[in-house]
């Protein structure tokens, strides 16, 4: 399994960014693993070995986000990947990411299949 970063915020959470994470990395080409870093949001540390990958599932008000505010710090990541359409226009809009350096992997999760309570009497 291809891992996706994790922090001292997510070490124990199971919600939808997680569960995204979790997907992807079931799908994703083990021998990937040893070539990008996949960074869901909170950037805590860059591996010089992989290529560097920011996935956000913020808003750009974030205090998360403030760090892509400054051209040199963007430059650290080969890619932006966004949740929605809307989202990657916001940060576009407020941090100046280029277009050929974002790309959206829509925020769904697999339904699950409910069953159908017996009804009572």
């Amino acid at each position: 399994m291809t891992e996706i970063e994790r922090n001292e915020l997510s070490a124990n959470a199971m919600g939808g960014t997680e569960l995204m994470a979790t997907a992807l990395a079931n799908k994703l080409d083990p021998e990937l693993k040893d070539k990008f870093q996949i960074i869901c949001s909170r950037v805590r540390e860059i591996d010089e070995d992989k290529i560097p990958i920011l996935w956000l599932h913020d808003l750009p008000n974030d205090p998360e986000s403030h760090h892509l505010s400054d051209k040199e710090a963007r430059k650290k990541f080969a890619k932006f990947v966004f949740v929605s359409n809307w989202q990657m226009n916001e940060y576009i809009h407020t941090y100046g990411l280029r277009w050929d350096e974002c790309v959206v992997i829509p925020n769904a999760i697999d339904p699950i299949d409910f069953d159908e309570k017996p009804k009572d009497g």
